[in-house]
């Protein structure tokens, strides 16, 4: 088989122990008798279970359930593994580890994600699919989707020490940035900006250059929420033509 999948609820069998349900899952997958204990001890490396291959599934947290269910996608070797809603569940720490784990299967395998977490599609992946009833209608890298969506890029800066009025003269002596919004949070200032280009490092200097102190400066938390509402709510995204009826990934 040439798929792995991982719905949004792993299908394993709490009786099991580990490497029963994997052993299961492999031959079920078409692995050759001879090959199963090899592709197992594989998956559970890959995985980071292999100390819990003689556990019960019951006993196991939830987190390490995930990563059976992502070993039972791979054990056989496939070309494309598809997850649904991976991290669903997880707490802070395990959502980091399940991050660095769906990284590390990328040098083997073409991985697809599916999930409602902007936030985490951000920070997991390096290719982005938009879905409008039915129908790819963006398929490109992040930056590329949110300039050609949003006109440039979102910026969150988070300053100290400089009245409104000087940052907003500040940020308007800059080619091509734009200020969004601007208020006060605390005792520091907020501003959000759209910028045709990446902007942080002429913002940073210049922040600096005025004696303000920069606490913050990055890629808004609001940029992929404000390309996804746009998409679908219908808007155009300017790909050349690619957007497509879904069905094929490559």
């Amino acid at each position: 088989a040439r798929v792995g999948y991982l719905p949004d609820k792993p299908p394993l069998y709490p009786e099991m122990t580990v490497r029963e349900f994997l052993v299961f899952a492999a031959r079920l997958k078409g692995v050759s008798k001879g090959d199963v204990q090899k592709r197992v001890n594989e998956a559970a490396e890959q995985t980071g279970i292999a100390a819990r291959l003689d556990q019960v599934i019951g006993t196991l947290s939830h987190g390490f359930q995930q990563r059976v269910g992502i070993a039972q996608a791979i054990v056989h070797r496939p070309k494309f593994v598809v997850l649904d809603e991976p991290i669903s569940g997880l707490d802070p720490r395990q959502i980091v580890e399940m991050r660095h784990l769906i990284r590390g299967l990328a040098g083997d395998h073409t991985v697809l994600i599916s999930s409602h977490i902007l936030s985490e599609i951000s920070q997991t992946c390096d290719r982005l699919l938009v879905i409008r009833d039915g129908t790819i209608v963006a398929d490109d890298s992040e930056a590329a989707i949110v300039n050609r969506t949003l006109g440039g890029m979102r910026l969150s800066l988070l300053v100290s020490g400089l009245e409104v009025d000087a940052l907003r003269s500040l940020l308007q002596d800059l080619e091509a940035v734009e200020i969004v919004e601007l208020g006060k949070e605390g005792k520091a200032l907020r501003a959000e900006l759209r910028t045709q280009s990446d902007q942080r490092a002429s913002i940073a200097r210049r922040v600096v250059e005025a004696g303000a102190e920069l606490l913050e400066l990055g890629r808004s938390e609001h940029e992929l929420e404000s390309v996804f509402m746009r998409l679908a709510e219908g808007s155009a995204y300017a790909d050349g033509g690619r957007s497509r009826q879904g069905g094929g990934v490559h």
